[in-house]
């Protein structure tokens, strides 16, 4: 049978209260002599916290819930946000559990309480971007349940990258370095399944050509299947009035560009600057640095959690939408872009 936490206590000669704060982070009310003593008592004897009358005590599990949809393509989250989430929660003294449902279960006005109780969270962080299910956002709004969304284009209770921001600041870049024909690609563009940083990438790009004086160029609309990718690269590339720097919606075409480059005779940088809106490498290419925008993870990751715990902390009652936050993100200057030499 387990030891209890008095038991324990009575055995080492100290009071319950000392073992209680030996098992809390944060606290330095014990000497570290008296914290040793107490946690390789409780190691001898089989000691464990009882997590189920913390809770009770508390009213809280401590614990956070991410979100996801069944549907792959509708959860985009890279390993690099993942880590982010994981330590902002961690630094709160926070704990992460996961979260699936499909789209019935998100419509059932009892499914979501009843998965923060059996996930033992306390609120849900958010990770649908895609063909967002109506009836999930309408729940949210009236169970004032504590829900933060990533990613996604809403004015309020969600944390997000400036996209618009990102391709105005890239675009100036290469308008900087004297580059006046640029062209603007989404080759991942699909409009069954398009993600809203598409059209602020875009829309940017276009912002900050227009205030140059000059007319955007854009390969858009569509998506470009993979495997005529370079075939498509060939021909942008191929023509007298060619473009002499290229803004990338993300590295899936940018590859195929550099390759096209090469096959022509055009040299990356020299004749040809390539510029990514987002970039899961800057060395995606034979280890050559790619200038991009650098996504804020742990900023976006940040914001969420604060704005997620202070939802929790406010009673139900009182609980109010909060004002969305859109987080920066930063140029990295690799080798991929140059100034244009006439």
């Amino acid at each position: 049978m387990p030891i209890t936490q008095a038991q324990l206590a009575q055995k080492i000669g100290v009071s319950q209260v000392s073992v209680s704060l030996a098992f809390k982070s944060g606290h330095n009310r014990l000497n570290e002599k008296t914290r040793s003593q107490i946690l390789k008592a409780a190691e001898k004897y089989g000691y464990r916290p009882n997590a189920s009358a913390r809770i009770m005590r508390q009213g809280r599990f401590g614990s956070i819930g991410l979100l996801h949809s069944a549907h792959a393509k509708r959860s985009y989250l890279p390993v690099p946000m993942l880590d982010a989430i994981y330590e902002a929660l961690e630094d709160r003294k926070q704990n992460l559990t996961f979260c699936r449902a499909t789209d019935e279960q998100l419509a059932d006005p009892a499914n979501l309480p009843k998965m923060l109780s059996e996930s033992h969270s306390d609120g849900l962080l958010v990770n649908i971007a895609k063909q967002i299910p109506q009836s999930l956002s309408e729940l949210l709004k009236r169970s004032k349940l504590p829900a933060v969304w990533l990613n996604v284009m809403q004015e309020e209770d969600c944390v997000r990258h400036d996209d618009f921001a990102a391709a105005v600041t890239l675009t100036e870049h290469l308008l900087w370095l004297g580059h006046r024909r640029i062209l603007h690609i989404n080759a991942s563009y699909d409009a069954s399944d398009t993600h809203y940083s598409g059209e602020l990438r875009q829309q940017g790009y276009e912002h900050a050509m227009r205030q140059a004086g000059l007319n955007p160029r854009c390969l858009t609309g569509q998506k470009i299947p993979g495997d005529t990718l370079l075939q498509t690269a060939l021909q942008v590339l191929d023509t007298p009035d060619r473009p002499t720097a290229i803004v990338h919606y993300g590295d899936g075409s940018a590859v195929a560009f550099i390759q096209a480059a090469e096959r022509l005779g055009l040299e990356v940088a020299k004749d040809l600057s390539l510029a990514l809106l987002s970039c899961n490498s800057p060395e995606s290419y034979h280890g050559m640095l790619l200038t991009h925008m650098q996504h804020d993870h742990q900023g976006v990751a940040k914001a969420a959690a604060d704005m997620l715990l202070e939802k929790i902390n406010t009673p139900p009652s009182c609980r109010k939408p909060m004002p969305s936050v859109i987080v920066p993100m930063t140029m990295y200057q690799g080798r991929s872009c140059g100034r244009l030499v006439k």
